[in-house]
């Protein structure tokens, strides 16, 4: 099974206010190669984002685990994830 990470980013629409704070919607994902249920192997996925975000630990528990924001600039995200006891005790950081 092969696992694809990714981050998209869009400019936003925003109106004139929040242009400058919000300017980009992302999302970053954790999916299958060919869309497979990553369910299976995958417990949770832990994106971590920059502390200048509310909640800047974000755990997401089931597919799809993906995350969706909007901000202004550019920034690293860690991932770790946490597979399920009969497939691997240990977590991947990425």
């Amino acid at each position: 099974m092969s696992i694809l990470l990714s981050v998209v980013c869009l400019d936003h629409d925003f109106n004139i206010l929040l242009i400058r704070y919000q300017s980009h919607k992302w999302t970053v994902y954790v999916r299958g190669a060919t869309n497979e249920d990553l369910g299976v192997v995958i417990k949770r996925a832990v994106f971590q984002l920059h502390s200048s975000f509310n909640n800047p630990t974000r755990v997401i528990e089931a597919p799809p685990f993906e995350l969706s924001e909007a901000g202004w600039g550019e920034f690293e995200i860690a991932i770790t994830l946490y597979f399920h006891s009969d497939v691997c005790d240990k977590p991947l950081n990425l």
